[in-house]
């Protein structure tokens, strides 16, 4: 064998067979035919080289450890092609991503995902499940709420505004929902203010105590509070302090709340698998009992926050997947 051709271990054959690949092997199996079972050859990123496999030469066990089986086996079968072995993914130029990146691109995204969710919307049959624990405070209009759901369902939570809106319409509710103030967050607002909701954005890295302070500004008038508590950036269905502090401080209860929707595809690349609805299905709103927090027991009443918003998500499953059965 040439000095040239590199010899390394390998999990499997992987890569075209050409000529020139197949020229490698020939070589080697005249340097040394034990090889020649084993040999292959990629075309890597930086050039050609041979690789070897220790394992196909007989009576050598493998003696590789099994993570690291795992992952040359996931490499070997990877799809060969435009993006095959040895390639990589490159990201977009850095010119486009500014493109996208820009305000008015986002301004222009923002409206179109808004016009999506109000077409959804409207083109979707809603019930409502547990009401009776959201009237009291609809009813009156001057109560202070914090409405609490997963982030996983932030797309289908325009629907309980526009809901309490149309059931209770003497009463003007206003609901201000807190965003980020990173890009996405900005997005999210976007889209959310289509549906007349009033945003205040925070950040958990910059201005969340303003955030914390203009909400409770808004508490102490009276109106509802929509959060997400574990958003933006997760971890999925772990609550973040600031609902229960938010509550504890305001004297506010938590609400939590949930929806579903029988058409629907899950996002399962996002942190939060987040359900985007398709239009045309039959949707469900679930309501749980309000949570009340004590001023000195934020800490304690994170737990339940957690429990009753993950409930209400189970509730809302169960029901549209009783009504795609049926």
């Amino acid at each position: 064998m040439n000095a040239g051709d590199r010899v390394e271990s390998c999990a499997a054959p992987i890569g075209h067979a050409d000529d020139r690949r197949f020229a490698l092997i020939d070589r080697a199996a005249e340097a040394r035919p034990s090889f020649a079972a084993g040999a292959v050859v990629v075309l890597a990123a930086g050039g050609r080289r041979a690789r070897m496999c220790r394992s196909a030469r007989p009576g050598r066990p493998d003696r590789r450890r099994p993570d690291s089986r795992r992952r040359e086996d996931a490499r070997s079968a990877r799809p060969s092609g435009v993006l095959g072995a040895g390639a990589s993914r490159h990201a977009p130029p850095p010119m486009l991503r500014r493109l996208i990146r820009g305000p008015a691109v986002q301004a222009a995204l923002a409206s179109l995902l808004g016009l999506y969710l109000a077409t959804v919307i409207r083109t979707t049959r809603w019930s409502v499940v547990g009401l009776e624990h959201a009237v009291p405070f609809m009813q009156d209009g001057r109560r202070p709420l914090v409405l609490a759901f997963w982030h996983e369902r932030l797309p289908l939570m325009p629907a309980v505004f526009l809901e309490a809106r149309r059931r209770f319409p003497r009463t003007g509710i206003v609901a201000h929902v807190l965003v980020s103030r990173h890009r996405d967050g900005r997005l999210i607002g976007g889209v959310v203010g289509r549906f007349g909701m009033d945003l205040v954005y925070a950040s958990s890295s910059r201005g969340g105590t303003s955030g914390i302070i203009e909400l409770l500004r808004v508490l102490r008038r009276g109106e509802i509070v929509a959060i997400t508590p574990d958003g933006p950036r997760g971890p999925r269905r772990v609550a973040a302090p600031g609902v229960a502090t938010l509550a504890a401080l305001s004297g506010a209860p938590v609400l939590p709340s949930a929806a579903a929707t029988t058409r629907r595809r899950i996002m399962a690349r996002s942190w939060d698998r987040m359900m985007l609805p398709l239009p045309f299905g039959r949707a469900v709103i679930v309501i749980g009992p309000p949570i009340a927090v004590p001023r000195d027991g934020a800490e304690a009443a994170l737990p339940r926050i957690e429990a009753a918003l993950s409930a209400c998500c189970d509730a809302a499953d169960a029901h549209v997947a009783a009504r795609r059965v049926a």
